[in-house]
């Protein structure tokens, strides 16, 4: 984040509280020299005035069906707008005043200020009566308006720590996480002892992916409140996000011992054992959690997942039963229990009726995925393989088609949808998809061997020797690709070097079965 008290410019401070002394960055300059400049001292004047105020800039505003956009609010702790400034270049009125207006009656906002000029004595103060209706008033009635809000004692009363943290969370809230920052930073230097910003900061910090300096503020939360489960939970999170597993389970340990109720604490627990391969261990804390709270759906979730890790896939699908039963739009459990059918079918079943039954529920698991969650590409990639699986490799295509197009470096897709265009004899389009793959992963031997295969097809049997020579030289234990390279060979002739590729790939599969 650029340092705000020695930068301005429109894309460097919504949403900021006083930072006095800004100074237009050189880009504001470059692109709208006189108007950046009165921007820049309406900035200054308003900052070094009102101290409990954010100043906001380009700030959206609803106008009928459109949404325009006003260059500086005024809003006062209460997150209410306490005036509205348009601002013109230098010398110049335009259709400045009648914007103002119009900003001020679609947000019913009291006052406003209309600036061409970088002396605010030129400037044009109004008060907003409503109705469209508007009076023009001194700068200093503009003032004794403004310093009456209970909010802004400008010349008596200094924001307070309390304030600054109220602003962060509402930041937080919207997800403005750098403002959150420099508002906590603010409570803090008010208060160093303030464990709640520390906390809430670390929050917004793990947020943006800055984890060391999350958990520094996490391990100054603890080193003011040693039992603060909460702090130890978030600094676990933090942990695990950052690949810090068991240092992350240590801090959940801690958290169970301060508070033996807490369900997040096992679920975090359980989820970093799981990444860590203790499937078990993970089980028994998502159990914890269940016993708990019987109707979090999460920890039956979690608990599938483990169990489908340990190959118990009848277990791990009651699970997701579980998990949609208590959350019927829980996406991922349906993507999930999808996936686990589709892997049980690779069991035969005694009976035709009882395949196609299999088949069509794991395609519904995955039509509910898609229809909760339009944008889950795995989903269509998975609903791909079951029909590519069941020969339908048009509508598999489609599905592939839109995995890509939600995901763009979607290798996989891109090898399975190149598979199933061969099926249909599409050769070269076939090969575009291995391009993909190939551009995308350049040391994937398999995808060297199929595009040598498509282009067999196409008789470039020179372009497929030099596929096969690739992958072969990636792997070279790769049977199937001497046994293809033999082939395309003895297609140009070359008798003698067909049939040592042969002998080679014979040789290769005696060895490994």
């Amino acid at each position: 984040m650029k340092d705000l008290n020695t930068v301005f410019c429109h894309l460097h401070s919504h949403s900021q509280p006083r930072y006095p002394h800004f100074t237009l960055c050189p880009y504001c300059r470059e692109d709208a020299p006189h108007e950046a400049i009165v921007i820049e001292a309406v900035i200054n004047y308003f900052s070094l005035k009102l101290r409990n105020f954010f100043i906001e800039t380009e700030l959206e505003i609803q106008m009928g069906a459109d949404k325009r956009r006003a260059d500086i609010v005024l809003v006062d702790g209460k997150q209410n707008n306490a005036a509205i400034v348009e601002c013109k270049r230098i010398g110049v009125h335009g259709d400045g005043i009648d914007q103002l207006k119009s900003y001020l009656c679609a947000t019913d906002t009291p006052l406003g200020v209309f600036a061409n000029s970088t002396d605010p004595s030129n400037w044009d103060f109004f008060e907003n009566e409503g109705r469209n209706q508007f009076k023009d008033i001194t700068s200093d009635v503009f003032w004794k308006n403004i310093q009456g809000t209970p909010e802004e004692q400008s010349f008596q009363s200094p924001i307070d720590a309390e304030t600054y943290y109220k602003r962060g969370l509402a930041n937080y809230d919207r997800a403005q996480y750098e403002d959150a920052i420099t508002n906590y930073n603010q409570a803090l230097r008010l208060k160093p002892d303030y464990v709640n910003a520390y906390i809430n900061r670390g929050n917004a910090k793990h947020n943006l992916g800055q984890y060391f300096a999350a958990i520094q503020d996490y391990d100054k939360a603890i080193q003011l409140k040693p039992d603060y489960v909460n702090a130890y939970i978030n600094r676990g999170n933090v942990k695990a996000a950052s690949g810090q597993r068991i240092a992350a389970i240590q801090d959940y340990d801690k958290a169970i011992q301060l508070n033996p109720n807490y369900v997040n604490a096992y679920i975090g627990r359980g989820n970093a054992k799981k990444t860590l391969g203790q499937y078990a261990a993970a089980i028994a804390d998502y159990d914890k959690a269940i016993q708990l709270n019987p109707d979090f759906a999460e920890a039956y979730y979690y608990r599938g997942n483990a169990k489908r890790s340990l190959q118990q896939h009848a277990a791990a699908i009651a699970d997701y039963d579980k998990a949609i039963q208590l959350k019927p739009d829980y996406a991922d459990a349906y993507y999930q229990r999808g996936n686990v059918k589709k892997f049980m079918m690779l069991y035969k079943f005694e009976l035709m009726e009882q395949y196609n039954a299999a088949i069509a529920n794991v395609i519904a698991d995955f039509d509910t995925t898609i229809q909760l969650k339009p944008d889950y590409a795995d989903a269509y990639y998975q609903r791909g393989n079951v029909k590519r699986g069941l020969q339908q490799h048009a509508a598999a295509i489609a599905d592939y088609d839109k995995a890509i197009q939600l995901k763009p470096d979607y290798a996989t897709a891109y090898y399975d949808r190149g598979n199933a265009k061969m099926k249909l004899g599409q050769y070269a389009a076939a090969i575009a998809d291995f391009d993909n793959v190939i551009r995308l992963q350049p040391d994937d031997a398999t995808a060297y061997h199929v595009r040598g295969n498509a282009k067999v097809e196409l008789e470039q049997y020179a372009a497929a020797i030099a596929d096969y020579d690739t992958a072969i030289r990636l792997k070279p234990d790769y049977a199937e690709a001497y046994d293809d390279r033999g082939h395309a060979k003895m297609l140009t002739g070359k008798t003698f070097a067909a049939i040592a590729d042969s002998y080679k790939a014979s040789r290769i599969l005696k060895r490994k079965f």
